[in-house]
């Protein structure tokens, strides 16, 4: 079997002044493994990625230490379905789905839309090397223009 635990910490997403139309997202936390519950958990911090929200359908790369960057995956939403936007008060929750093979091991995930302020990513990975879940849930906090 493999191991399990929770990651808590802060994501950004921040207008990316080198490419237009594009949002960097950056995450920094902490992950303790429910093997280890007596362990001061292990800092982390995810690759930066670039949200191209110009493109469609919404471009996510990754951004490599040189600067350059290496497609990850697409965010496909259904054409004539509602964003949440600020101005929306009550809406439906919109997903749409993705994946990205890494060597052999599959990535597939899908992004939830539940409002303007919360989010989810569900990741299910499956290859020779690696099987397992990953859920992210984010909600915006106001007082740092983050999600978490």
């Amino acid at each position: 079997g493999g191991s399990s635990g929770v990651w808590t910490g802060d994501a950004y997403f921040v207008e990316d002044a080198s490419r237009p139309g594009c949002l960097r997202y950056t995450e920094q936390g902490r992950l303790t493994l429910d093997s280890m519950p007596n362990q001061p958990g292990f800092e982390s911090a995810g690759k930066p990625l670039s949200y191209n929200l110009g493109a469609d359908p919404i471009r996510v790369s990754f951004i490599e230490t040189t600067g350059g960057l290496s497609f990850f995956h697409e965010l496909s939403f259904d054409p004539g379905i509602s964003l949440p936007s600020p101005d929306t008060i009550e809406c439906d929750a919109v997903a749409c789905s993705f994946s990205h093979l890494c060597v052999k091991d599959l990535y597939s995930g899908t992004m939830t839309l539940h409002d303007w302020e919360h989010f989810q990513l569900q990741w299910r990975v499956f290859g020779p090397v690696k099987d397992g879940r990953v859920q992210q849930s984010f909600r915006r906090l106001e007082s740092r223009q983050a999600f978490s």
